[in-house]
């Protein structure tokens, strides 16, 4: 389920060349960074990015809003933009770890995670808000 550690600093340096001043290094990275959301899991990469202490915070920065821009575009998928929706696995594992992730955050990464979590309750029916209780308890 995981990614490989390789797959990871890979992630990491295209999350970097994402904010060069250099435009083609920036579309460049983004358009791979959208090629990605189709891999199964590359949120919970991406949230692995967010939570890991021994990445440089301004990539973790990144991290956080393109995990929070997948979510938004993808947690319902839409069929008029043929985007399928991320699967419920995924969500579940999304939904054990997101509260953690706030805890450990700094209050930068806290605002964003909070945005995306606002967004997934208000997508989420009440039975899978479960999920989120039992991790707060």
């Amino acid at each position: 389920m995981a990614m490989l550690n390789t797959d990871l600093n890979n992630l990491c340096e295209t999350l970097l060349l994402s904010l060069s001043e250099d435009n083609q290094h920036r579309r460049t990275a983004e358009t791979i960074l959208l090629q990605s959301e189709s891999l199964p899991f590359y949120s919970l990469a991406l949230l692995d990015i967010i939570m890991s202490e021994s990445v440089a915070p301004y990539i973790r920065l990144a991290s956080n809003l393109v995990f929070k821009n997948l979510i938004r575009r993808k947690w319902l998928g839409s069929e008029k933009r043929k985007i399928p929706p991320i699967s419920v696995q995924e969500k579940n594992s999304i939904m054990e770890r997101l509260v953690l992730a706030i805890v450990k955050a700094s209050d930068t990464m806290k605002s964003h995670l909070g945005i995306t979590l606002q967004f997934i309750c208000e997508m989420s029916t009440i039975d899978q808000w479960n999920i989120f209780l039992q991790q707060i308890i």
